[in-house]
């Protein structure tokens, strides 16, 4: 079984790979908002990768403060897309 501080270890690594995964999102978009025709096309769908780099965002933050030593309920209580909180808490026991 793994020792809390592999978990930490495994949380931080999975918060940096998310943090990745944003950059990688962002820069998707930027090529793709430079294509004038792409944008007159399809401009709410690219307004979508937004979300989803705060979304990603959200997700490697939480697991950073978890990592760092704080509390489920108190990370999670951090998590600043209301949506996205109120999704995850539903995951979790009352407390």
């Amino acid at each position: 079984m793994p020792t809390t501080l592999h978990r930490q270890k495994l949380m931080l690594a999975m918060a940096k790979e998310l943090g990745e995964v944003r950059t990688l999102l962002e820069r998707l978009a930027e090529e793709l908002v430079c294509d004038v025709d792409m944008i007159d096309k399809h401009l709410e769908k690219l307004q979508q990768f937004d979300i989803i780099s705060q979304h990603v965002d959200e997700c490697g933050r939480l697991l950073g403060r978890m990592a760092d030593g704080m509390t489920t309920y108190e990370a999670l209580g951090k998590v600043g897309l209301g949506g996205l909180q109120a999704r995850l808490a539903r995951a979790l026991p009352e407390g």
